[in-house]
């Protein structure tokens, strides 16, 4: 299943071990950062990832809950995708917060307390969630959503063709900025092959086999990167690889998930 979790980004070392925990349960899941510059390419590429997902886990902080966080705006993009928060939104109370500051969106439904280990309590909530729910014909479109026609297509194609059993770590992209190219990368558990796979910068695609990945070329490092030159906050005027991040553009924002927020640079 496709999880994004919003938070602030204060509690990055909270949330990460139960991220980690539901990706060994063998989830994908996207980790947001809250100080990211909110320009109009952001937005769009938070709300694809958001829309691709099939569960929206809110931590519940003083911080997050604040007016004019980035997380109130991710907060509003699960909104417009599912009106009736109930089996796809899960809010956590990371941080005792005001129940009154909390937005009625979240309140609506039951917000997990934790009693001893957030990633361990997270997982087993996150299972019991996922198994109230009837898979249907209708679920890939969870996976789908926001991709082209020909996306679609090729995934589909793909997913035919290729083995139950065989899994992967490679993403082959069919549309985007990296169309054409593959790239290997941490994703947390390998996936099937044919299974959908996203840059979260504009760029979708498939899980690949070894045999497919060899009649594709590498990222392009004349046009992408891992380095981000930084502009604003503790490591501003540094320069540094983003080991956890996938090549994005040169140029493009970039940002270390503790409050420095720059621009690609070539390796």
């Amino acid at each position: 299943m496709h999880i994004f979790l919003s938070y602030a980004s204060e509690y990055q070392r909270d949330v990460e071990p139960a991220a980690i925990a539901l990706r060994n349960a063998g989830h994908v899941v996207f980790l947001d950062k809250d100080d990211l510059p909110a320009g109009a390419d952001f937005n769009e590429q938070i709300r694809k990832a958001i829309d691709l997902s099939a569960l929206f886990v809110f931590f519940i902080t003083p911080e997050s809950v604040g007016e004019g966080r980035f997380t109130r705006s991710e907060l509003g993009f699960a909104r417009k995708k599912w009106p009736g928060p109930a089996g796809r939104v899960l809010p956590v109370m990371l941080r005792p917060t005001p129940i009154e500051a909390v937005p009625p969106y979240l309140r609506a439904v039951h917000i997990l307390e934790t009693q001893g280990n957030l990633a361990v309590e997270l997982q087993a909530e996150v299972a019991r969630m996922g198994g109230q729910r009837k898979p249907s014909l209708g679920s890939p479109r969870l996976w789908f959503a926001g991709l082209g026609l020909a996306a679609v297509a090729a995934i589909v194609v793909s997913m035919l063709s290729s083995s139950l059993s065989e899994t992967s770590l490679t993403c082959g992209y069919r549309d985007g900025p990296k169309s054409g190219m593959v790239e290997s990368s941490s994703w947390g558990q390998p996936m099937t092959v044919g299974a959908p796979c996203i840059d979260y910068l504009g760029s979708t695609g498939v899980f690949v086999s070894a045999k497919e990945r060899a009649t594709l070329p590498e990222i392009d490092k004349k046009r992408f990167t891992k380095r981000c030159q930084f502009a604003t906050g503790p490591r501003a005027g540094q320069a540094a690889g983003i080991s956890m991040a996938l090549n994005f553009g040169i140029g493009a924002p970039c940002h270390d998930g503790a409050g420095s927020v720059g621009t690609g640079v070539p390796e």
